[in-house]
């Protein structure tokens, strides 16, 4: 039974992302236990088009503005809040 779905970001990153730029992102799905559950199935989604995402969590800047990334699990999931920021320096 899944309880609880984590968002991982790349490690040594916060919740900001330039336009154009790539962060990899991790899906943490757990039992009511609180073990991961390995072969879960996740699904990703933005809240609008300031950032996409692919199926496999991999995350694109494409608009400035905020944004949440969603990931699901059976009938549970999380939001993770991202800010687009312009093109990187």
């Amino acid at each position: 039974i899944i309880d609880k779905v984590k968002i991982v970001p790349p490690e040594g990153s916060d919740n900001k992302i330039h336009l154009g730029e790539v962060k990899q992102f991790k899906a943490e799905v757990l039992d009511d236990r609180g073990n991961v559950v390995p072969d879960a199935k996740v699904r990703w989604r933005t809240s609008d088009f300031a950032a996409t995402v692919t199926p496999q969590g991999e995350v694109e800047g494409r608009a400035m503005g905020d944004t949440q990334l969603v990931a699901e699990a059976g009938t549970k999931n999380t939001r993770f809040e991202l800010v687009v920021l312009d093109w990187k320096k």
